[in-house]
């Protein structure tokens, strides 16, 4: 199940990598299908095993059953469906809600929990490859973004790119507090990552992409802010604050003098810079304001972007307002807020559980970029198993200290 977590959330993707290098060979709802399919084996077979957490799973069925339900209202209130109402539903149903059950399930298996951590310098180096691979073998009106049949545009190249990136800063983190496969326990592989690292960073500048960039500010950011939990020395993290900034000064500095030579992407995301091009967004921006403004409160229902702005807004506080109001907003922050907090709680019991903090970040700040947040699967699982490993460690230490007591 441990990979499975992976295949739902890079579904999209896999399937733009296997299009890739497989033209016509398999569709994305083909391989979400798949992906549907075999979540529902292994929902089935961890109930039949009988080893899961109840409570926990019995949470994420009533949240899935509440967001399926709550969708598929909206369409009925407004007496109408679409096309994009119809497929981020599908989406929901094909892969939202197994993330949801299948991340609450795993949450409770050590196992599997361990086995996802070591795998995730694996996913790095195959994230990095192909976002490389892509960016540097073409060109033209999508940006270095390759083949269009495959799907793999200058948005999907630089968030791969900075997906690729906060693997490769988990496992620099964890490399000495976490039981690794024993051929990535050698010093050079920490090196090698590095490497990959400011690869990833350049493939994300090259590639075009602004969310894709603030995502790699943002993880930057929580690297840093991680190093300085990890080490007590004041100076190592200045050092590497001083460093990372250099690193990113010198790199953007050398890639905007030299922006002829990469194509769109770049030009993109400079003229973004030097003349704030918004690429249509900001009319996004005045019409989500405007049908804020007719409902603020509760909102129109969840789903109803699709029916007043006619897509989403790129945004997932404006999407949110739009579909909850303010209600829903300080609902949803709450969450947030609480799920962050738990987050930094568990590394206090174990660092090496700063990966969902990563993967959280990865998928949070794309959404407040681009997509929709029903589709934003790196946060929704990680949100699902920060929330419910820090219960099982609550009710862990609950238990310990009672026996304690009792003796």
């Amino acid at each position: 199940m441990a990979y499975l977590i992976y295949l739902l959330i890079f579904a999209s993707y896999f399937s733009s990598i296997i299009l890739l290098y497989a033209p016509g060979s398999i569709s994305y709802t083909q391989l979400s299908l798949v992906l549907a399919i075999l979540s529902t084996l292994c929902i089935l077979f961890k109930i039949i095993s009988k080893r899961f957490n109840i409570k926990l799973f019995a949470r994420s069925v009533f949240v899935s059953i509440s967001l399926v339900g709550c969708y598929a209202l909206t369409s009925i209130l407004f007496n109408r469906s679409d096309e994009w109402y119809n497929s981020f539903f599908l989406v929901l149903l094909g892969q939202t809600v197994p993330l949801i059950l299948v991340s609450s399930l795993i949450s409770s298996d050590e196992g599997s929990i361990s086995l996802l951590k070591k795998i995730s310098p694996f996913f790095a180096i195959l994230f990095t490859i192909v976002s490389v691979f892509v960016s540097i073998s073409h060109s033209g009106d999508y940006g270095l973004a390759g083949n269009a049949d495959a799907n793999i545009d200058y948005q999907k190249t630089s968030y791969l790119a900075a997906y690729a990136a906060s693997l490769c800063m988990y496992f620099i983190l964890n490399f000495n507090n976490f039981a690794w496969f024993p051929f990535v326990r050698k010093k050079i592989v920490k090196l090698v990552f590095c490497v990959l690292l400011f690869v990833n960073f350049l493939t994300t500048l090259m590639s075009g992409g602004r969310g894709g960039v603030m995502t790699f500010v943002a993880l930057i950011i929580l690297f840093i802010y991680l190093k300085g939990k990890k080490s007590s020395s004041v100076k190592k993290i200045i050092f590497y604050t001083f460093f990372i900034v250099f690193g990113i000064v010198l790199i953007f500095q050398y890639l905007e003098t030299n922006s002829s030579n990469y194509g769109g992407g770049l030009a993109r995301l400079l003229l973004f810079v030097q003349e704030g091009d918004s690429s249509g967004r900001d009319k996004l921006l005045v019409s989500a304001l405007k049908w804020i403004s007719d409902s603020p409160i509760i909102g129109h229902g969840l789903g109803s972007v699709f029916f007043t702005l006619g897509i989403f807004s790129h945004n997932i506080f404006l999407d949110i307002l739009i579909e909850t109001g303010l209600l829903g907003l300080i609902v949803f922050l709450t969450f947030i807020f609480k799920t962050l907090k738990k987050g930094i709680s568990l590394l206090k019991i174990n660092f090496s559980e700063s990966i969902w903090l990563f993967l959280f970040v990865d998928g949070f700040v794309m959404d407040l970029f681009s997509d929709y947040y029903i589709g934003g699967f790196p946060w929704i699982s990680a949100f699902v198993i920060m929330n419910s490993r820090y219960l099982l460690h609550k009710s862990l230490l609950y238990t310990t200290k009672s026996k304690y007591v009792e003796n």
